[in-house]
């Protein structure tokens, strides 16, 4: 009899804490897999197959994208902006490195991802459009069965759930004269994996540990053309900016059902970058990168912390 084939629409997926609840989320894909390189090396050996063989280092990672949605537990504050944001108080880990990441591929059945902490998280806004995450993740260990909970989110933020669209979604700081068509945010935290030599058999493959790189705030604007690029856009009249930046701040779902805003960054000095334009038939727009000099997350509540 032939086999069974399922659709990946009645998978799931939950994160959170280790031990505590996990938070459904509505999600499109996802790339999260831990992956282990097998090498198999050409030699002078007087055969032609190959004979020697070793497996390499495993590395736990990849992402998981999707909407933006409304009472978005565990996305903003005492969640995604939150975990990505905050450091432990010897700054070079992340507060949350025992993360919990419970995807089933189809019902009931999946892959669960212990002790991983966010490299990297993105939002996208467009007029127009809905906003869309994308939560990178590294994890200092393999993955184990999972999906069993089979979570169903419907029940999520009421019977039905709105998206959250560009129409309650805002920032603050550029000072041109063009409306802003759209932006994005990508808060990076550079993660490293640490291995040792002379750990047991097996075991020597996974990191023992991964560690936070420097951490940086960046994004791009888009904005309608109403004044030449450079004036006021970002870096005065193509010169230099100011040394003391620009105050920003964003938010994503402002006022949304479920309780408040989904994210906000609070205020951050940053550095709009000189705008770009491009000569096309469509509708003229320049795009200003920024990259904040002063963000640490304690702007939005986040100071460092071990709990």
């Amino acid at each position: 009899m032939a086999s069974i084939v399922h659709m990946g629409y009645v998978g799931s997926c939950a994160i959170g804490k280790m031990g505590g609840a996990l938070n459904p989320f509505f999600i499109t894909g996802s790339s999260l897999n831990p992956v282990q390189e097998l090498n198999v090396p050409e030699l002078v050996q007087g055969r032609y197959t190959p004979y020697l063989w070793n497996w390499g280092k495993i590395e736990t990672g990849g992402n998981v994208t999707g909407p933006v949605f409304e009472g978005a537990a565990g996305m903003g504050s005492g969640g995604m902006f939150q975990w990505a944001a905050q450091r432990s108080t010897m700054l070079d880990h992340m507060t949350r490195k025992d993360l919990e990441v419970d995807i089933a591929y189809y019902k009931g059945v999946g892959r669960k991802f212990t002790n991983v902490s966010i490299n990297s998280f993105e939002v996208t806004v467009t007029a127009g459009d809905v906003a869309n995450f994308t939560v990178d993740f590294m994890g200092a260990g393999s993955a184990g069965a999972g999906g069993s909970a089979a979570y169903d989110l419907s029940g999520s933020a009421g019977s039905a759930t709105r998206l959250v669209t560009w129409d309650i979604c805002s920032f603050t700081g550029y000072g041109g004269s063009g409306a802003i068509q759209g932006f994005n945010f990508t808060l990076a935290n550079n993660l490293q994996r640490a291995y040792a030599v002379g750990a047991p058999h097996g075991e020597g493959y996974a990191p023992f540990d991964v560690v936070a790189g420097i951490q940086k705030l960046t994004g791009t604007l888009t904005v309608y053309a109403g004044e030449a690029p450079g004036m006021n856009d970002s870096a005065d009249n193509w010169g230099t900016s100011t040394a003391a930046g620009t105050t920003c701040s964003f938010i994503i779902g402002s006022g949304a059902a479920g309780g408040g805003n989904v994210i906000d960054s609070g205020n951050f000095q940053a550095l709009l970058k000189r705008a770009q334009a491009s000569a096309k038939t469509d509708t003229t727009t320049y795009t200003v990168d920024y990259q904040a000099i002063a963000f640490d997350g304690s702007a939005g509540g986040f100071a460092p912390s071990d709990t």
